[in-house]
C-alpha cells in the first residue's frame, strides 16, 4: 500500500509541474526589435571613417575580428528580447533556447571556418547590463556586460551553419531576476584576433523571411501570464442626446501612444457628434491593439431603462417582480425584453413591458441562479437598441 501510495504521489507531482509549465516565445518584427551592430577599426578608415561613434543599427548581426581596407577591426552584436520583461522578478525558467540564424545574401558573405582561417570560431553569448538603443548606439557607447553565466558556442562546421536552441537558461534566469542590470545578449567573438567572422539574421534583416529573426523562447514555472488586452471599449456603441458631447475613453494603463481617427493622441477623444470613431494604441513589449465604438443619437433622451441586479420572488409582495425601471418616460416606445437561463433557454419574453418577469417557467418555479437578459428598445422596432446584463433570482 505504501508503495502504490507514493506511486501516485509521484505521478501527481509530476503531473503538477507539467501544469505549471507556460511558454513565451519571442521572434520580434523589426518594429518591435532591439538589435544592433557596434564596429571598432584600430585606427580610422578613409573608406569608413570613424566607425567607433557611427551607429549601424540592425541591417544584420555580423560578429566578426576581421580587416577592412587592411586595418583590423571588431563587430559585435546586441541583442534584446524586450518582451521578456513580462515575468516578474523570481519567475523560475525551467528552459531558454536562443536561436540564431544564418543570413544569406549579405554584404559580409558567409561565416568563415576554421579549417581555413586557423582561428577557433568560438562565440561568447553574456549579459549586458546597461540600457541601450538601436538607433543610437556606438561602439564608443556600448553598454557594459558581465561574464556571469556566459556561454561559449562552438565553432562552426558550414559556411551556412544556423545556431539554434542554444540553451540560455541560466542567462535569462539572471534576467529575470534582476531586471534593473540585464538589457538582452551580447554576440562577440573569444579570441579578438582576426579572421573569424559569422554572419546571423537580424530583426530588421531577414531577406523577406521572418522565420529567420532572432528567436527566443522560454518555458518558466508558477502562474501564466495575463493576456494582453485585445479590446478598448466594454460597449461597442454609445449614444449622446440632442445638444450634448460624450467622452471617449482609451485610457490603458500599459499605453505608450494613442492615435484616434482624426490624428489625435489624447487617451481621450470628446464629440457631440455620432458615427464610427476609432482608435490604435501603442503599448509595452511591442502590443499594438486597435477598437471601434458607435456614436448613435437618441430620439428621446428621458427614455433611459435600468435593471436590477437581483430578485426575490417569494410572494412577500417586496421585489416579486422582475422588471425594467424607468421606462415610465418611455412612452410609445418599442420595448422588448427576453430572459435567457444559463443554459440558453428563453425563460420569458415580453414585449411592450406591460409585467415583469415572477419567476416562473412552464408553470414551476425557476431555481435559484444566474439568468441573462437583453432588451431592444427603441422609437421604432426596426432602429431599436440592444442592452444586456445579468441578474440574480434569489429564493
Amino acid at each position: 500500500m505504501t508503495k502504490l501510495w507514493t506511486l501516485w504521489l509521484c505521478a501527481q507531482t509530476w503531473a503538477l509541474g507539467l501544469a505549471a509549465q507556460n511558454q513565451l516565445a519571442m521572434q520580434p518584427a523589426p518594429a518591435c526589435a532591439n538589435d544592433a551592430i557596434v564596429w571598432d577599426l584600430d585606427q580610422e578608415s578613409a573608406t569608413f571613417g570613424p566607425t567607433y561613434n557611427q551607429n549601424y543599427g540592425s541591417s544584420f548581426l555580423p560578429i566578426m575580428e576581421w580587416t577592412w581596407g587592411g586595418i583590423p577591426g571588431s563587430r559585435w552584436g546586441l541583442l534584446e528580447f524586450t518582451a521578456l520583461r513580462r515575468l516578474p522578478p523570481g519567475t523560475q525558467i525551467q528552459d531558454a533556447r536562443l536561436s540564431l540564424y544564418f543570413l544569406p545574401n549579405s554584404s559580409d558573405g558567409t561565416h568563415s571556418l576554421p579549417s581555413s582561417t586557423g582561428r577557433p570560431h568560438l562565440m561568447l553569448i553574456q549579459r549586458i547590463i546597461e540600457k541601450w538603443e538601436q538607433d543610437v548606439v556606438t561602439w564608443n557607447t556600448r553598454p557594459a556586460f558581465t561574464a556571469e553565466n556566459e556561454l561559449l558556442l562552438p565553432p562552426p562546421t558550414r559556411i551556412d551553419q544556423d545556431y539554434t536552441d542554444v540553451d540560455v537558461t541560466a542567462l535569462v534566469q539572471d534576467m529575470v531576476n534582476q531586471p534593473e542590470r540585464s538589457f538582452g545578449f551580447l554576440l562577440r567573438l573569444q579570441l579578438p584576433e582576426y579572421y573569424q567572422k559569422l554572419i546571423f539574421a537580424s530583426s530588421e534583416r531577414d531577406n523577406g523571411n521572418p522565420a529567420l529573426r532572432p528567436k527566443l523562447e522560454v518555458t518558466y514555472g508558477g502562474p501564466p501570464l495575463a493576456p494582453l488586452p485585445s479590446s478598448v471599449f466594454e460597449e461597442q456603441e454609445r449614444v449622446i442626446c440632442p445638444g450634448e458631447s460624450i467622452t471617449l475613453d482609451a485610457s490603458l494603463p500599459a499605453a505608450l501612444a494613442y492615435q484616434w481617427q482624426d490624428g489625435s493622441e489624447q487617451p481621450t477623444f470628446d464629440t457631440d457628434s455620432t458615427g464610427w470613431y476609432v482608435v490604435h494604441i501603442e503599448m509595452e513589449y511591442c502590443h499594438t491593439l486597435s477598437d471601434s465604438v458607435h456614436v448613435m443619437a437618441v430620439e428621446d433622451c428621458r427614455c433611459t431603462p435600468a435593471f436590477p441586479n437581483a430578485f426575490t420572488p417569494n410572494g412577500d409582495g417586496i421585489n416579486d417582480l422582475f422588471q425594467v425601471l424607468g421606462v415610465d418616460a418611455c412612452p410609445g416606445f418599442y420595448l422588448e425584453l427576453n430572459i435567457y437561463n444559463r443554459w440558453g433557454q428563453n425563460v420569458f419574453q415580453s414585449t411592450g413591458l406591460s409585467r415583469g418577469w415572477d419567476g416562473n417557467f412552464n408553470g414551476r418555479s425557476a431555481p435559484a441562479d444566474l439568468y441573462f437578459y437583453t432588451l431592444n428598445y427603441g422609437a421604432e422596432q426596426i432602429s431599436a437598441r440592444r442592452i444586456q446584463g445579468d441578474f440574480t433570482l434569489i429564493r
